[in-house]
């Protein structure tokens, strides 16, 4: 699928996995230690997707993220911490972010969520692009089309 990738988090390690995974499965990854440099980096060239780590000195992610959400509404935010609590998700979903997920985890599922926030908006920006609803084939469960199960009456 591929797309520009920008990954904020202060542990170097970290980086350095996620980013060679990442490029290896086909994406182009900048990293980054900071939100003010990550914040930098988008006002220069905007990735296809940011991937926030919550704890990190100075700004956290929930205030990167709150940020980017004011500059770029259509950015697609993934944030991984090792805060993992119902309320962490949630204080997450508030701030603007798009998924969450928790330390540890293994770099293929950050790639799956990524590929799925992609599938979304190119599904969404196909779906604009159309005229509208194709019956039988845009509105499933609505009577309409092989999923529908035919005339209600």
């Amino acid at each position: 699928m591929g797309g520009k990738i920008y990954i904020t988090d202060d542990e170097p390690s970290v980086l350095d996995v996620l980013s060679a995974f990442l490029r290896h499965a086909g994406f182009a990854v900048e990293t980054f230690t900071s939100g003010a440099a990550v914040i930098a980096a988008c006002e220069r060239e905007l990735p296809d997707l940011a991937v926030l780590d919550v704890l990190m000195p100075g700004m956290d992610g929930f205030c990167v993220c709150r940020t980017l959400r004011c500059r770029y509404p259509e950015l697609p935010v993934i944030f991984i911490s090792s805060k993992d609590s119902p309320a962490d998700r949630a204080a997450g979903a508030a701030a603007g972010g798009d998924d969450y997920l928790g330390k540890p985890f293994l770099p293929m599922d950050l790639a799956a969520r990524i590929n799925a926030l992609f599938r979304r908006r190119d599904a969404s920006a196909a779906h604009a692009a159309r005229p509208g609803p194709v019956p039988g084939r845009d509105c499933p469960g609505t009577g309409a089309g092989p999923l529908g199960g035919g005339d209600p009456g």
